[in-house]
């Protein structure tokens, strides 16, 4: 099992966008859209992580009481001192935040917890075999020996890359997506179409997934998918007639994150 979008959404509202630890008031998100708080798990996923718990089933290690949300240097305090703050301790700490939070979960919560948990994935490293180089962008390359657990390996994004945004993640999913739709409509397509392809071509071109790039390179992969917009059937029709085919990204804040 993994962690789920409205299992984070639920934490999100609850926690008020703010860290579960007594008395911090430091933002998992802040206004500038920089995500700086981290999905923490009370029992370790790991056998070698602090406070794990071999009782647990891998559905109770990913379910929402084994969830806290901290800030990263509370996330830091509380692993590095498990015999302090023990999963009891960790568990009344979240009891106690989450009976202050909100009930009701907004759109907004849903941004935000998509980029939250985009924000905290995380590759665990274990006695194993075999070299993996592994790269995020304008980082140093580190060599691991590891042994994947599960059948999935999530990179934690450098804290430069536009995942760490959520004005700029969203609004460049936005594009892929408008892209997406207008693509499909093509009237001499046959087939099926393939949402992915774009994912692959961003890659390809920037070197690394969308939401891995560079928040400097913003600019220059908005105007590589708003070319790509360009190209196609509808766009080219919404253009003859004098009519926008996409959003720009000021105006495109200033509706999904109105002051």
């Amino acid at each position: 099992m993994d962690i789920s979008l409205p299992m984070v959404k639920r934490l999100f509202a609850l926690s008020d966008n703010r860290c579960s630890f007594p008395d911090c008031t430091s933002a998992l998100v802040e206004a500038s859209g920089v995500v700086t708080g981290r999905i923490c798990h009370i029992c370790s996923k790991s056998e070698t992580g602090p406070r794990y718990d071999p009782a647990q089933t891998d559905d109770e290690r990913d379910g929402f009481e084994n969830l806290i949300l901290l800030c990263g240097k509370h996330h830091d305090v509380v692993d590095k001192s498990p015999n302090i703050y023990t999963a009891s301790i960790l568990r009344d700490m979240k009891h106690d935040h989450e009976r202050k939070g909100r009930r009701e979960i907004t759109a907004q919560d849903e941004v935000f917890a998509k980029i939250l948990l985009n924000a905290s994935s995380h590759v665990e490293v274990h006695n194993t075999q075999g070299p993996v180089l592994v790269n995020s962008p304008h980082s140093v390359g580190v060599q691991y020996n590891i042994r994947a657990r599960g059948k999935r390996i999530a990179v934690v994004p450098h804290p430069d890359a536009i995942a760490n945004d959520v004005k700029m993640r969203g609004y460049v999913k936005y594009l892929i997506d408008r892209y997406n739709e207008f693509a499909k409509q093509h009237p001499s397509r046959k087939g099926k179409f393939h949402y992915g392809a774009i994912y692959k071509t961003v890659e390809k071109t920037f070197g690394s997934k969308w939401d891995l790039v560079s928040r400097s390179r913003f600019e220059e992969l908005i105007t590589f998918l708003t070319r790509k917009i360009e190209q196609t059937y509808i766009a080219r029709i919404n253009k003859g007639k004098g009519n926008p085919s996409w959003t720009l990204f000021s105006e495109w804040c200033r509706e999904k994150f109105p002051s």
